[in-house]
């Protein structure tokens, strides 16, 4: 099924085409009739299936049909995200699919100069991409307004619930208005996902691809359950296995022990590419 089979504009198929794209993947093709149709939804597809499009497009599609003329840019879609690298791959999906669209849309992270957003926003915008945790902080200081939301998306949602944002994310919830479309993207289904929905959704329609709580078949994941003491040394045995040849770690604050650990398995690494890199988790609060 070609894209032109949706019902989509003009403008919308021109940006799809000259992004090189000629058909829908299987989620696209399952989600985006149901988006457009105004039902709330759950799409449950693993990372890389082609989630954020199924949602971006129908929206683009329906802002730009009441906006033509691009005069008005009232807060009309907040999509959160857990962290400001997904964020910012959304915001690119948004630039290219809506090019030539007279659609503002703004990101709001943390980890940056935050006067840039706010600028963005006095200015008006159509889409709002966020992290829960910049976002709340500019909730509180009465720095964005929801009144004409139409629309909500949780992206990764799984992700989300797995780093704590829940009680972020029903503070958000409680400000928008009641009668809206709440988007639900997730690369598993577990049964905090499936309450979630229950509480934030009316009747959604389900997308399935593949089955449920599935990994991605090209990762292999391990869990360790150790006491807090001892996760250090264990990240320190990890890190001197002679397979590991690079390695990304993720942690909730920049533990100067942490750091310390990782420059000392790579002083007694072999490998000539042991640089040691560690990565904040970018979606926590500022």
């Amino acid at each position: 099924m070609p894209f032109s089979n949706f019902g989509f504009e003009k403008e919308i198929l021109r940006a799809v085409k000259k992004a090189g794209y000629t058909r829908p993947t299987p989620v696209q093709a399952a989600a985006i009739p149901k988006v457009m149709q105004g039902h709330d939804l759950i799409a449950i597809a693993q990372t890389g299936t082609g989630k954020t499009a199924a949602f971006v497009l129908p929206m683009l599609n329906r802002f730009f049909k009441e906006n033509r003329d691009g005069k008005r840019h009232d807060l009309k879609a907040l999509i959160l995200a857990p962290t400001r690298e997904l964020a910012l791959q959304i915001m690119e999906t948004i630039r290219v699919y809506g090019d030539g669209l007279p659609i503002r849309a703004a990101a709001i992270f943390g980890g940056v100069e935050e006067e840039a957003q706010m600028k963005a926003l006095r200015k008006g915008v159509d889409f709002v991409v966020a992290t829960p945790g910049r976002l709340i902080d500019f909730m509180e200081r009465e720095k964005i307004n929801f009144d004409l939301l139409e629309t909500l998306v949780l992206d990764e949602a799984d992700r989300m619930l797995h780093m704590g944002f829940l009680p972020d994310i029903e503070k958000i919830v409680s400000d928008l208005p009641r009668r809206r479309q709440t988007l639900m993207f997730s690369a598993t289904f577990p049964k905090e996902v499936e309450s979630l929905a229950r509480r934030f959704q009316h009747e959604p329609k389900m997308v399935q691809i593949g089955k449920r709580s599935n990994p991605a078949d090209t990762v292999a994941q391990f869990v360790y359950e150790v006491p807090a003491h001892l996760k250090s040394p264990l990240l320190l045995e990890l890190l001197k296995q002679p397979n590991y040849q690079r390695v990304l770690v993720f942690v909730r604050m920049k533990m100067g022990l942490i750091y310390s650990l990782i420059f000392s398995s790579s002083r007694e690494s072999k490998s000539p590419s042991s640089t040691p890199v560690v990565r904040k988790n970018s979606g926590c609060r500022p």
